[in-house]
């Protein structure tokens, strides 16, 4: 993601109470003593739509999707009842 040819990892961070609460994805890396750093965030949910996060996925050209959703997945699995965006 930053262009200097090592691997970096994205996470997706949620917290989460009663299938409430916000969430985040952000892009780490490692720098030269092998600490883990954080390169930045991705995105956030908000309480405009999309609110929620649901997925993420990095292509091998290092582009960071994530999959968003503006309704609840409770109640049954995300596809159900969420309406997907990108």
């Amino acid at each position: 993601m930053d262009g200097d040819g090592a691997v970096e990892t994205v996470a997706l961070l949620r917290c989460q109470i009663f299938q409430q609460g916000p969430s985040q994805v952000v892009a780490l890396d490692r720098d030269a003593d092998g600490r883990i750093v954080v390169l930045g965030q991705v995105t956030r949910s908000a309480r405009t739509a999309p609110g929620w996060l649901l997925d993420t996925q990095v292509t091998d050209r290092g582009t960071v999707r994530v999959e968003m959703a503006d309704r609840s997945p409770g109640g049954g699995s995300h596809s159900e009842r969420a309406q997907p965006s990108r």
